[in-house]
């Protein structure tokens, strides 16, 4: 199976988070895991909100430093977070 690819915030998002360093298995796709910036549990590549909405462990794009304090979209103020986390 082909890795798909993600857009370009949820893709500089998904690039900015942190790698897991919890010795989790691999996803099945073997793509490997990234740590939630809120509560550092586990992200998986293969649960990003567009393509799993209803997965409880989805995750989507936050801002580092929100937009309504001055943030932007910029890549480098984008960051990979659980959907239920990202409130």
């Amino acid at each position: 199976m082909a890795k798909k690819d993600l857009n370009s915030n949820p893709k500089q998002a998904w690039n900015n988070a942190p790698k897991c360093n919890c010795g989790a298995q691999q996803d099945e796709s073997n793509w490997g895991h990234k740590e939630c910036f809120r509560c550092n549990g586990i992200l998986e590549y293969g649960a990003y909100e567009g393509w799993q909405p209803n997965n409880p462990s989805s995750w989507n794009v936050e801002h580092i430093n929100p937009k309504s304090q001055g943030g932007t979209n910029k890549s480098k103020n984008l960051i990979a977070v659980h959907k239920m986390c990202n409130k």
